[in-house]
């Protein structure tokens, strides 16, 4: 079998039993958001209406909050 996690198509948004989009966690993973922000920092989340670069702030703010802790 072949796990295939799509994180964006053209701003669509999606929700059926077997695709979700954007994908629902992204916005969560820097491991998405660390490459994404490289190539496309100004694109804007369908759901969360915020660039990327935005987002990959977030996600390393609340990395170094929990670090912190």
């Amino acid at each position: 079998t072949l796990d295939l996690d799509l994180l964006l198509v053209d701003g669509c948004q999606v929700s059926s039993e077997g695709l979700q989009l954007p994908h629902p966690r992204m916005h969560e993973r820097l491991f998405v958001l660390d490459p994404l922000v490289e190539i496309a920092p100004e694109l804007v989340h369908p759901v969360y209406d915020r660039t990327i670069e935005s987002l990959h702030q977030d996600c390393l703010e609340q990395r170094a909050d929990q670090t912190d802790s």
